[in-house]
């Protein structure tokens, strides 16, 4: 059986869960862009996670946004967060009260948390850099809070990369290649992924995808008015492995700081 859960909304049932692959649909409806917390899709997959936390009641529920869009969305997200939500099988669980955060706040406290520096960060200043799939995301705090001026985020993120690829590979073969989910693995794993029953090398592409990430890291480092400052720069997100390098030669006085599971 593949572990995924069927939820409600609305008039139709949304698949949704680890083994979503299986379902076998070569379109699936990726929701990239600045209204993604309105869609059905995300609700399908909020219920989804829901479900699968086995349990009927949740006394707090945080959850993330991308640093531009937090103040436009934040009280919204919240209301539509609290609540009975149906997730499926003849279940609800009851959200009492929903915190909508900077989604690299969500990773400095997880940061903080690993590396037993709670009682510490309150007096230190740090840049979280967070490349998503859909966003490159910053934000630096004092302490556990934001500097709203300095802290931002812009549609660049690990879906441009996998595209942009794509788009090469489909010049190159002549034919339309769409598999995104390979290119992923391929850039994360090194082993290449094959097409026509043979091993495609995407490593001539890696300039394209390095500058993808060093426009990103560029464009951000306009917002950083005193980097000597910052006593720690974090390093996490699903795209944290490729834009390392240039985040690396961006900031070549500090250390990195990298997570265990950055995604």
């Amino acid at each position: 059986r593949r572990k995924t859960v069927s939820i409600p909304i609305g008039h139709l049932f949304y698949e949704v869960g680890p083994d979503v692959h299986l379902v076998a649909d070569s379109v699936r409806a990726t929701q990239l862009h600045d209204e993604y917390t309105d869609t059905p899709e995300y609700m399908a997959l909020l219920r989804g996670a829901l479900h699968l936390m086995k349990q009927s009641r949740i006394d707090l529920l945080v959850v993330g946004l991308p640093v531009a869009l937090l103040h436009l969305k934040k009280s919204a997200l919240e209301k539509a967060m609290m609540g009975t939500h149906d997730v499926g099988g003849g279940k609800t669980v009851t959200v009492v009260k929903a915190l909508a955060v900077a989604q690299p706040q969500g990773a400095l406290a997880h940061y903080a948390s690993v590396h037993k520096k709670m009682a510490t960060i309150g007096n230190e200043q740090s840049l979280i850099i967070d490349p998503g799939s859909r966003t490159f995301d910053w934000l630096v705090a004092r302490g556990m809070r934001q500097v709203q001026k300095q802290s931002h985020s812009f549609n660049r993120g690990m879906s441009d990369v996998l595209r942009l690829i794509a788009a090469e590979i489909t010049k190159d073969i002549g034919s339309p290649y769409r598999d995104l989910d390979a290119i992923d693995l391929a850039l994360r794993t090194g082993k290449q992924p094959v097409i026509f029953q043979k091993s495609y090398d995407i490593t001539r592409f890696m300039p394209m995808a390095e500058a993808v990430a060093q426009q990103a890291v560029s464009a951000m480092k306009q917002y950083i008015e005193s980097p000597h400052s910052l006593q720690n720069i974090i390093l996490v997100g699903g795209g944290a492995f490729l834009f390392k390098k240039a985040v690396k030669a961006a900031f070549p006085n500090h250390k990195i700081h990298e997570v265990k599971e950055p995604m």
